[in-house]
């Protein structure tokens, strides 16, 4: 079983407070309070939004890079995540 080593207890987003959480299949997304997006679980097919060289499964929320924008809202299916962000006004905390 792929994922029987993991704890179902939940794991702070570091930093910050969550605002809204989605998940697709095997994988959730968490957006902060000050438009960070992190991602976790499954990332077979790069759904997590970490990279090209990153197909690895990851196991903790991990903060995706959105090049200077805050994220509003997020949503995920079988293999895929997508966000909705704007140009953010001021660096984030």
């Amino acid at each position: 079983m792929r994922w029987a080593h993991l704890s179902l207890v939940p794991t702070r987003v570091p930093g910050t407070l969550a605002q809204r959480i989605a998940c697709g299949s095997s994988h959730s997304m968490v957006i902060t309070e000050d438009g960070r997006l992190f991602t976790f679980g499954n990332n077979n097919v790069r759904q997590l939004g970490l990279g090209d060289d990153a197909d690895d499964d990851v196991y903790e929320p991990t903060h995706v890079v959105t090049a200077n924008r805050k994220v509003l809202a997020v949503a995920g299916g079988g293999q895929f995540t997508v966000a909705v962000a704007t140009a953010r006004q001021e660096p984030p905390k």
